[in-house]
């Protein structure tokens, strides 16, 4: 199996994640309901992109074949480079920061990887499936992993990613 590591999936995510108030409404997903921001980016790039609206079906059988990678590389990767982040009396910080640094480059080529691997899965460009409301589409793939109320954050870092997504597109 080959990937490519370069795709447009890819490039979207980079644009996505460098738009302003981007990384933290997704830190903030990610920190309250422990969303899988890649799962989620790529949910984005096929309603902003491919024009697609991935069903419930959909994103529970993209989420089933990566939730091995997630669990096994990139939420390790992430618990030890935010472990590394706090002051440590037995490591000089600089050196610290180096191994931090190095974990951080690593974190982000296993989601670069991620993405990599869902894009290969995505169902083809020429279905003709109607396009959802951008809401109805992020609420349908957080379900998948929150079946709570959404915490007020949650819904104000939503509807900021509803408004960046859609002018973008």
């Amino acid at each position: 199996m080959s990937l490519d590591l370069n795709n447009p999936a890819w490039d979207f995510a980079l644009e996505f994640y460098g738009q302003p108030g981007m990384s933290d409404a997704c830190l903030t997903l990610q920190d309250q309901i422990d969303a899988d921001i890649v799962g989620l980016v790529m949910v984005l790039f096929c309603w902003a992109r491919r024009r697609q609206s991935l069903s419930q079906q959909e994103i529970a059988t993209l989420a089933s074949a990566m939730q091995d990678w997630r669990a096994a590389t990139v939420l390790p990767l992430r618990r030890i480079r935010r472990d590394l982040k706090s002051a440590r009396a037995d490591l000089p910080q600089d050196t610290k920061e180096i191994l931090r640094s190095t974990v951080k480059k690593a974190e982000l080529l296993a989601e670069q990887i991620h993405i990599a691997m869902i894009f290969a899965l995505l169902p083809p460009m020429n279905r003709t499936v109607p396009v959802d409301d951008l809401g109805v589409v992020i609420r349908r793939f957080l379900s998948q992993e929150w079946a709570g109320d959404v915490p007020k954050s949650c819904q104000i870092a939503i509807g900021s990613i509803v408004r960046t997504v859609a002018l973008s597109d």
